[in-house]
């Protein structure tokens, strides 16, 4: 959780601060210790498939979030922004996999949700992996932060700035920790420059916290949908 003494210190920034916190707590209190074969997942391989999936992308969102959170704190700012980038990049996918499933349903088509959670379980770039398997090979992240720029003006620039944080280029080293006195060539080292702005990114950031929040509880009003579909369409032997 974000700490007030490491926040900005204006009462504004204080309040979305708490409203983050929420966010996460929300969030974490999804989070189940295991999924196991019963009630509706008995009938439904795909149900099980897409219930296990949308917990691990709760725990990853959530872990990021918590994370981010204390990197501030310690201000460790550029792992804190990078996290942030991370929970980018993970809501956008959960919310991809939430639509999915919902349009799936729609179509009434099995098959679709079938391949749409195994692309989304096993999706890798490590080559090797992936091998004849093309249906496994990562799809490239800015195709998911493209997708829902619509709904999220300026996402995309967002992802951009903290990757410029996040790798070794100019807002990542020198324009970050480094303070040139012109006058002299005196370079002096602090932690973090601009930070009300950089915190102001992380806001924007955990936007996506709250999203997946909502994907992950569609998702699980729809695993009965789902569980049903299949009961018709191909029944799982008992």
């Amino acid at each position: 959780m974000f700490k007030r003494e490491f926040v900005e210190t204006s009462d504004k920034g204080w309040e979305k601060a708490e409203e983050m916190n929420q966010w996460l707590s929300d969030l974490g209190a999804l989070k189940l210790n295991e999924v196991r074969v019963e009630g509706s997942l008995i009938k439904s391989k795909v149900a099980w498939k897409i219930a296990v999936l949308s917990q691990a992308y709760l725990y990853r969102l959530h872990e990021l979030g918590e994370s981010c959170a204390i990197a501030w704190n310690n201000q460790h700012y550029i792992a804190s922004l990078t996290l942030a980038r991370s929970i980018i990049e993970t809501g956008v996918v959960f919310c991809d996999f939430d639509e999915n499933i919902k349009r799936g349903l729609e179509q009434k088509n099995l098959d679709f949700l079938n391949d749409s959670v195994m692309k989304k379980t096993f999706s890798t770039r490590i080559e090797e992996l992936v091998g004849d398997e093309e249906n496994f090979k990562a799809t490239n992240i800015l195709t998911f932060i493209k997708k829902k720029e619509s709904e999220i003006p300026g996402l995309e620039a967002l992802y951009h700035n903290l990757s410029d944080c996040a790798h070794p280029n100019q807002f990542g080293h020198f324009q970050h920790y480094g303070d040139l006195d012109h006058s002299n060539g005196t370079v002096t080292f602090t932690n973090g420059k601009f930070l009300k702005a950089k915190f102001q990114s992380i806001v924007c950031a955990f936007f996506l916290i709250e999203l997946g929040f909502h994907a992950h509880k569609r998702i699980q009003e729809n695993i009965e949908k789902v569980s049903e579909l299949q009961h018709q369409i191909n029944p799982v032997p008992t």
